[in-house]
C-alpha cells in the first residue's frame, strides 16, 4: 500500500511535495512527516523506482537545501 498516495487526493500531494514542512497536516494525516520519511529513503538509496516515479510526477523536491539556492 503507498500511504499518503492513497489518503490524500493527488493535486494536494503535487503541491505539497514541493515546499512542505514537517510539521504540515492534511485533516488527520501528518504529510510534512510523510513526505520527510520519503526524502530520507530517498537519499538512502531505499525507495523502489516505482515510488521515485510517482513521487517525482507529483513534483517532490528531493533536496530542499540545494532548491532554496
Amino acid at each position: 500500500m503507498t500511504v499518503g498516495f492513497d489518503t490524500t487526493p493527488a493535486d494536494f500531494i503535487r503541491s505539497a511535495c514541493s515546499g512542505v514542512v514537517r510539521n504540515t497536516k492534511y485533516h488527520d494525516f501528518n504529510l510534512g512527516s510523510w513526505v520527510n520519511t520519503q526524502r530520507q529513503a530517498y537519499s538512502k538509496g531505499t525507495l523502489s523506482p516505482e515510488r521515485i516515479k510517482l513521487l517525482e510526477e507529483a513534483g517532490i523536491i528531493w533536496d530542499v537545501n540545494q532548491e532554496a539556492w
